[in-house]
């Protein structure tokens, strides 16, 4: 997942322009909703071009591989592990 990616609401992006430090809560824990989807690669035009007939944003923010690894965080190229990764009510 490239956290630099992803897409943000004009609150959440004027946010974390003032403390940087929010990333991970924004990224793991906020009340930003957007659908999240995977499909192979070659597909990912089309899907596009659908979305933005019906007026939907589309945005790529990482890719899978096989295997059992745990889900891979990067911001700037590099490994960025999340530290908050759910929100807690209590």
């Amino acid at each position: 997942l490239d956290l630099d990616r992803l897409p943000l609401s004009p609150a959440a992006r004027a946010a974390l322009d003032a403390d940087p430090f929010l990333l991970d809560r924004i990224a793991g824990g906020g009340d930003d909703y957007e659908i999240v989807l995977t499909l192979p690669p070659e597909r990912l035009d089309a899907m596009a071009e659908a979305a933005g007939l019906c007026g939907v944003g589309l945005t790529a923010v990482g890719h899978v591989t096989a295997g059992d690894a745990p889900l891979a965080t990067i911001l700037n190229d590099a490994p960025h592990p999340l530290r908050q990764t759910s929100y807690q009510h209590f």
